[in-house]
């Protein structure tokens, strides 16, 4: 009577199945503003008292983002504007992605998750920066309050005052961090200095 030999020959499911675990335990990426770190922090100093204006970065992203409840300040959303413009692309990337992360086992989800952030905060500032800016324009106090110069100079500086592109602040304060289950990676800046 001849012998039976079972084998169990893995050829990859473990490895599939952890990188599944990797993601079924809480994997995301945060993007925009992300805390009143030294970027998000206190916005611009003023010259004649010396003193920092007592908004952070990151409360008057907020501002700009909602609106105040009084209609004083308009909403000007720059994320969620983002955001929905880009869900579907962001979407797809994200099949491929996952597909690259899980079956083919060629990137980590850490990295994966990279790549959505990174493109996403990409489209977040530019929102900020198109020629456009981020609907209402403002009004025509603070195009003043913003124009520098004086003459022909100035009206130029006054017709091209464009919501939030002003100190650059909040351009500097956009970045992305990767959260794996509990623990959350360092947030990335676009700019490549560290936060």
């Amino acid at each position: 009577m001849a012998k039976s030999e079972l084998r169990d020959t893995d050829k990859g499911w473990r490895e599939m199945l952890r990188a599944a675990q990797a993601l079924a335990g809480g994997a995301y990426v945060k993007v925009g503003i992300l805390g009143d770190d030294e970027r998000g922090g206190l916005h611009k100093t003023d010259p004649t008292t010396g003193k920092a204006s007592p908004l952070t970065v990151a409360e008057i992203a907020v501002v700009n983002e909602f609106g105040t409840e009084d209609g004083h300040v308009p909403q000007r959303s720059f994320v969620r504007s983002t955001f929905d413009r880009m869900r579907e692309e962001l979407e797809r990337d994200a099949a491929k992605l996952i597909v690259q992360v899980v079956l083919d086992r060629k990137m980590t989800v850490e990295a994966a998750l990279s790549i959505l952030g990174l493109k996403l905060a990409t489209g977040i500032r530019s929102t900020i920066v198109d020629g456009s800016g981020v609907p209402p324009p403002n009004a025509p106090s603070t195009a003043r309050a913003k124009a520098r110069g004086t003459g022909k100079a100035r009206e130029k500086a006054i017709a091209g005052a464009r919501p939030l592109v002003d100190t650059g602040a909040m351009l500097a304060a956009i970045s992305y961090g990767v959260v794996l289950g509990t623990v959350e990676k360092a947030h990335k800046f676009l700019t490549g200095r560290k936060g």
